[in-house]
């Protein structure tokens, strides 16, 4: 067994062990410091790493152990069993203390873990007074940036700040510091003499009489302020570092772009530079072929491209070396096989096998053919350069406006660019147009629910409902209306016989004619939606007086279907809503309903929504109270509550 220190030496740790900022800065290597203001390099942390992860755990174990000595001797001096305090180990005792007591060990408490948040908080302190005084090649630097003479006015140490501070990417938290202004342009002590106030640096004449000094003036002055102030936390500095490489990143991806684009540019220009050239090339060729001579020296002469048009006065033949050439400028024109096959790519048309969309639409080298494909090009060519026709028949007009000086060129193939744009963009319209039309046709078959059916046609739930309701009186015996999942219908008979008796007086073909007109879907049945449509155009009463009075009253479990909420949560608001009846209830509803006056639906509504404005509840008053009665009944009132629906009812 170790033999415990004396108990003067004990009770003198047990004093001093005092686990704060003081008891953290006595353990912090102060040569290290001095060494940094000097200009050393090379001085490491490692007793910050000590003061962090190991000082105040260890200094509790040996606080514990100290502890645990003096209680063993205690026991021993009362007599007890020896053999116990002999097998005490304390090296194994520590190690238990150790793992038990980790910072990240799961039974750390939270007192502890506060206590080790603040050494970190310290040492991150530390650290930072470390790496601001280990930037003195940074701040030589920008020191240097501000001398006149061989001095920085002291007005302009706050800018030499910014500098260093734009440096570190810290954004204004070194330059802006107050603690730092203040330690490097407030007087010294030793400088005052008399009443007057003494700079604390030397003046010296720049221009004018101002207060200036040296870098080593500076930097003792700076290291001063540092080593006695908590500037700033080196987790700031890391900060400002990350954001120095991610701006650096940024610059270089943004100079990487640039070059790109210059290079675009570069490849652009020389893919002008060439079609210019192959395009003088080519325009000489053309202009040198009897055939074309003989097109541009006649107006008469034309090329259409019909069969047996070779056989004709007016016509030059669609075959031959001639419509080479031509085919060969609309490529440099940019009417070439991919593009030409884009544009004419009909959007009506769908596709029926993989081969058809695999085969080239145009294929210019096939033949010495001017083929319906080839008018279509020089049709767009007509169109763009503003000739007189756009048919697609090459003559002298047409010839003239392509065949211009090469000055012109890029202006021209610019012209054309245009036109291949917008004629693509209405291929890309037309088909965006079909497409909108086939989801159309395929969700045609979906029924609109219940919900889109009040908001179409004004209507509350409740009197949906017994619309409902009388349409499935309508319906044949047995048969039952699932509406929207599994909608019934009624058939044309049976909507025929049924329109009769609600249009008296209303011809037979005038009731067809409107049969024809609500069933919207062609199938010669009226599903729900389209009686409640045919209601709403002809107006059609449905009986006598309210029809709302007539319809039965749908319990609280209906009334929680309905609204998609827990039926215990329409029993709450019903207690909530028989408090506000006059005398305060009771309502029997469903079998007796109560009608809850109008300014107590406001008071209740009031209670539940404070913000609910005036013009808000009288929209939604005079929406659901359909019949003008001035009051609410409690499924009424359910319309306007606003119930949030619950996922999984």
């Amino acid at each position: 067994m170790a033999v415990p220190p004396p108990r003067e030496t004990r009770s003198k740790i047990l004093a001093q062990l005092g686990l704060d900022r003081q008891f953290f800065d006595q353990h912090v290597n102060k040569d290290a410091i001095a060494k940094l203001k000097q200009g050393h390099s090379g001085i490491s942390d490692w007793d910050l790493y000590v003061g962090e992860q190991l000082l105040p755990l260890m200094s509790q174990a040996m606080d514990a152990l100290c502890r645990r000595l003096t209680a063993l001797q205690q026991a021993k001096a009362k007599g007890r069993d020896e053999q116990v305090i002999r097998r005490f180990n304390p090296v194994t005792w520590i190690a238990q203390y150790i793992a038990r007591h980790h910072p990240k060990g799961p039974g750390i408490t939270p007192r502890r873990q506060s206590m080790y948040t603040k050494f970190q908080e310290w040492s991150d302190v530390e650290r930072g007074r470390r790496e601001l005084l280990r930037q003195l090649g940074l701040m030589k630097s920008s020191f240097r940036g501000f001398i006149l003479g061989d001095r920085v006015r002291v007005a302009d140490l706050q800018k030499v700040l910014k500098d260093v501070d734009e440096a570190l990417g810290l954004r204004g938290k070194l330059a802006t510091n107050r603690l730092l202004l203040q330690g490097l342009t407030r007087p010294s002590p030793s400088a005052k003499k008399g009443n007057r106030t003494k700079p604390v640096f030397r003046t010296r004449t720049i221009g004018t009489d101002e207060a200036a000094v040296t870098f080593d003036e500076f930097w003792d002055r700076f290291t001063e302020v540092v080593t006695t102030e908590d500037i700033l936390k080196y987790s700031e500095l890391q900060e400002g570092q990350l954001r120095i490489q991610q701006q650096k990143q940024r610059m270089e991806l943004e100079e990487a772009e640039r070059l790109e684009r210059e290079a675009q540019r570069a490849q652009e220009a020389e893919e002008r530079r060439r079609q210019l050239l192959q395009y003088e090339e080519l325009s000489k060729r053309v202009e040198a072929d009897p055939e074309i001579k003989r097109m541009l020296a006649n107006e008469e002469l034309f090329m259409s491209g019909d069969e047996g048009a070779e056989n004709r006065s007016d016509e030059v033949s669609p075959f031959g070396d001639h419509v080479l050439l031509l085919r060969e400028l609309l490529e440099i024109l940019g009417f070439g096989e991919k593009e030409l096959g884009l544009l004419l790519e009909d959007p009506a048309e769908d596709s029926d096998s993989d081969s058809k969309a695999s085969e080239p639409t145009v294929d210019y080298q096939a033949s010495y053919h001017w083929d319906e494909a080839c008018c279509t090009a020089w049709g767009m060519v007509q169109d763009a350069l503003g000739c007189e026709f756009g048919d697609g028949c090459v003559d002298q007009r047409s010839l003239q406006a392509v065949l211009v000086p090469a000055a012109q060129f890029t202006d021209m193939k610019a012209t054309l660019q245009e036109e291949v744009q917008r004629r693509r963009a209405e291929v890309g319209m037309k088909a965006k147009v079909k497409s909108q039309l086939l989801v159309e046709e395929s969700s045609a078959s979906t029924k609109p629910p219940l919900g889109l059916l009040c908001k179409t046609y004004g209507f509350t739930m409740a009197r949906l409902d017994w619309l409902h309701e009388q349409f499935q009186l309508c319906l044949p015996e047995g048969v039952r209306d699932d509406y929207p999942t599994q909608p019934a219908a009624l058939k044309l008979s049976e909507m025929m016989d049924l329109m009769r008796d609600l249009m008296p007086g209303v011809a037979d073909d005038k009731i067809e004619e409107r049969f024809r007109e609500i069933d919207q879907d062609g199938s010669n049945q009226i599903e729900f939606d389209e009686f409640v449509m045919w209601l709403c155009m002809d107006q059609i009463d449905m009986g006598d007086g309210d029809p709302a009075e007539k319809a039965e009253k749908p319990g609280f479990a209906e009334l929680a279907r309905r609204f998609h909420v827990p039926e215990q949560q329409v029993r709450v608001l019903h207690e909530m809503f028989e408090g506000f009846l006059p005398g305060g209830g009771p309502d029997r509803y469903p079998e007796e309903p109560q009608t809850l006056p109008r300014d107590n639906v406001l008071a209740l509504m009031r209670k539940m929504v404070p913000a609910l404005t005036d013009e808000q509840f009288e929209a939604q008053f005079a929406f659901v109270d359909i019949n003008t009665s001035g009051g609410l009944e409690f499924d009424e009132f359910l319309e306007i509550c606003d119930i949030k629906p619950v996922p999984g009812h």
